[in-house]
């Protein structure tokens, strides 16, 4: 008995990793990889595709979306450590957090993240974690209550809604903070109502609320346009040698050469070449707030909660159909959607899930549709598109 009841776990995993996971291009950009390593500088991993309660083949949510030196997580269902650990890429390569929203499904396995980062891990730098107002204390409570360390720091950076208080006010101080908790930030909406919370050298992270029944919000991860190509020829046409001055005109500097000739950058570039966008919803039955800001993604992940024969229920249950996600998907122009967050009912029904996806291909008007299922990875590639 135990050898059946561990070939079936087995089996389970098996089918996990590999329903799904066709090569077939969702465009010329993007695709389905079956290479966790193949991730081009950006990868979403899917480690959680149930809603509420996680099934035999499902995990509850959360989403990795692997950069270049940092993975970010979207929402920390229960079990995502496990999840973690059945892929190939670092756990301590998390450095950020975003939580769409409160309930349990997307936050019941950050606890344990953040417990096991502290256990396992040496980082330098501090976790962030972002999220609506009360994530703060939530974290605070569980680590607190079972004695948890997260010995690299972390920091909880909250989504306030309403008016920004006036500069020069007092924030409370935090007698109840946990001993490796640094203080976080809090964030307001821009008059465009959205949420500006991060910015490097390459990427930008907004936020924008969707409806559903507790404040939730959809995240837009965007990478920054980048110079267009070097033309060797055009250099050598003007006289500039090998070396130094092609790196600085490559980083936009301009150059003066020795019989004074000034040089520019747009002299020897080509046009600018537009990153790459991802846009991940939290649960929601109506998202035209992002309507805007998500224009032109890559790729739009979405949730697809509700079985198309029960449309009728979809906005009293506060979630989607695949048809909802599809004519989301049309309206922002995104190259691909992938539906995720599936209900219980379609556990074990592919011909419920098939017919989701035609459903989302005949709204979107597009056949680059794709259901997640647990461990699937997306890589999305640069183009030379110009920004």
């Amino acid at each position: 008995m135990h050898y059946l009841n561990g070939g079936l776990s087995l089996l389970i995993i098996f089918l996990s990793i590999t329903e799904g996971t066709a090569t077939n291009n969702l465009s010329s950009h993007i695709y389905e990889s079956t290479d966790f390593g193949d991730y081009k500088g950006m990868q979403l991993c899917f480690l959680g595709t149930s809603s509420s309660i996680p099934t035999l083949r499902r995990n509850t949510s959360c989403l990795a979306l692997r950069l270049d030196r940092v993975t970010y997580l979207f929402d920390c269902g229960e079990g995502v450590q496990k999840q973690l650990y059945k892929t190939p890429f670092r756990f301590g390569s998390i450095g950020s957090i975003f939580i769409t929203h409160m309930h349990g499904d997307h936050v019941f396995g950050l606890p344990g993240v953040l417990s096991g980062l502290g256990m396992t891990t040496n980082k330098s730098e501090r976790i962030n974690i972002y999220g609506p107002e009360g994530l703060r204390m939530y974290i605070r409570t569980i680590l607190n209550g079972c004695f948890g360390r997260v010995f690299s720091k972390y920091a909880v950076h909250e989504l306030k809604i309403g008016k920004k208080p006036k500069a020069g006010r007092k924030r409370t101080k935090e007698a109840d903070r946990h001993e490796d908790e640094v203080a976080g930030q809090d964030f307001y909406a821009s008059s465009e109502g959205i949420w500006d919370i991060f910015e490097d050298n390459q990427y930008t992270v907004k936020a924008g609320l969707v409806q559903h029944s507790v404040p939730c919000w959809g995240y837009i991860v965007e990478e920054k346009a980048r110079p267009g190509r070097f033309s060797v020829d055009r250099a050598r046409e003007l006289g500039i040698r090998p070396g130094g001055n092609y790196a600085l005109l490559q980083q936009g500097h301009s150059i003066t050469l020795k019989d004074g000739q000034k040089i520019v950058p747009s002299d020897v570039l080509g046009h600018s070449r537009r990153g790459r966008k991802i846009v991940i919803l939290g649960d929601t039955y109506n998202s035209s707030s992002l309507l805007m800001a998500a224009k032109g993604a890559d790729v739009l992940v979405h949730e697809c909660t509700v079985l198309e024969e029960e449309a009728s229920e979809a906005v009293f249950r506060h979630h989607s159909t695949a048809t909802m996600a599809g004519k989301f998907a049309r309206a922002i122009g995104t190259r691909c959607l992938v539906l995720t967050h599936f209900g219980c009912k379609f556990e074990g029904r592919m011909d419920h899930v098939q017919r989701s996806v035609k459903a989302a291909q005949i709204a979107f008007g597009s056949k680059k549709v794709i259901a997640a299922k647990d461990f699937l990875a997306i890589t999305v590639c640069q183009t030379d598109e110009p920004s």
